[in-house]
């Protein structure tokens, strides 16, 4: 992905009002990020509970774990 397509995703997540939306999109993009790594992520937690009460229990950050044994780098 580069630069200009991050922009526009970063663009389209800041301009976001419905908060759930906004995790979901994030998660989208750090997804397809790490996708292009090898590295396959999951949302977990209370972040997970978020998107499958579609707002009802609000968590306020985004978690996510490595689903596939690729190696993440330090930084």
């Amino acid at each position: 992905m580069n630069a200009t397509k991050i922009k526009s995703a970063l663009a389209d997540i800041s301009a976001e009002q419905d908060q759930t939306i906004k995790s979901l999109k994030m998660a989208s993009l750090c997804s397809a990020l790490w996708a292009e790594q090898g590295v396959e992520l999951v949302v977990v937690g209370g972040s997970a509970i978020e998107i499958l009460t579609e707002g009802a229990y609000a968590s306020g950050d985004l978690d996510m774990c490595h689903a596939n044994h690729a190696t993440l780098p330090v930084r």
